[in-house]
């Protein structure tokens, strides 16, 4: 694909080979280069390409456009591989030349055949497609309702536990108990106040 964005005639401190370094980089990544060898092939840090980039606004731009076209090219494989697809490709084999009579005449004589490679979807691929694209009716969240009972049946389970720390703790660890509850209390009694003041 090719860029439409070009530098800017206004940047007149960028001398010529700097603009060239610059639209050499942007058009290596939009041919698909990582930054590091897009840079490297034009003998420009990436360091330097990083403060080029926040000095001109052309230079976002363009990656931006850069970063757009890779995501639809992204997209349209991973459907491709999500539904499956068919692509031609030549094989080659070596055969006999024959005459009208099927006799062999000559030596062999290097044939070239089209065939048509099926390649099967893969389900991986569709179901994060899916996901995705259609999140309404394809989300696998998991939503667990909480009724009455499921409260209740908690609640019991909890006050069994606590009979049962209870009924084995010591006084002293009683006594810990009662006081880090009564302090407890005393911070709720605060907060509740305090939301009653502010409201």
């Amino acid at each position: 694909m090719a860029l439409t964005t070009k530098i800017p005639a206004k940047y007149e401190d960028l001398d010529k080979s700097k603009r060239n370094k610059i639209e050499t980089i942007v058009e290596n990544l939009n041919n698909g280069a990582c930054l590091q060898d897009a840079c490297k092939t034009s003998d420009m840090s990436a360091v330097t390409f990083y403060r080029y980039r926040q000095r001109y606004a052309w230079i976002q731009e363009a990656l931006d456009v850069v970063r757009a076209a890779r995501l639809h090219v992204v997209e349209d494989s991973l459907y491709r591989s999500a539904i499956g697809y068919d692509y031609e490709t030549t094989d080659q084999t070596m055969e006999d030349e024959v005459d009208a009579q099927g006799n062999r005449v000559g030596g062999q004589k290097r044939r070239m055949h089209k065939k048509t490679v099926h390649v099967p979807m893969v389900p991986v691929a569709a179901i994060f497609y899916l996901k995705n694209r259609s999140r309404g009716e394809w989300r696998s969240d998991q939503y667990i309702k909480i009724d009455s009972s499921h409260t209740e049946r908690t609640e019991i389970a909890l006050t069994a536990e606590v009979r049962s720390i209870v009924q084995n703790a010591s006084t002293e660890d009683l006594r810990t108990l009662s006081s880090m509850g009564a302090r407890l209390l005393e911070e709720v009694k605060a907060r509740s106040r305090a939301k009653q003041i502010d409201g």
